[in-house]
């Protein structure tokens, strides 16, 4: 993760609405447009992105959850930076 991430406190970006559709399903909705987010790694994500925790903290907490797949903290890592370099984070 870019070191910039790491350190930030990182929340879904503002002009944004999160609904979810269920466990694993998120819809986020801005300006006319809407981005689905589905999957096991959505689920153990978004949640965490209340601005409360670091870019650092969020993936630690995701790669020791013990129920997420070995590579999730990695997963997580890659989806984490391209919602942020979008603009959604």
């Amino acid at each position: 993760m870019a070191e910039d991430l790491a350190d930030k406190h990182l929340a879904i970006a503002p002009h944004f609405t999160v609904h979810q559709e269920a466990s694993d399903r998120f819809l986020l909705f801005a300006e006319g447009r809407s981005l689905r987010l589905r999957g096991d790694l959505y689920s153990r994500l978004i949640p965490r992105l209340t601005g409360e925790r670091t870019g650092a903290r969020i993936l630690a907490e995701i790669a020791a959850d013990p129920g997420a797949a070995p590579d999730a903290g990695e997963q997580a890592r890659r989806t984490l930076a391209s919602l942020y370099e979008a603009g959604q984070v």
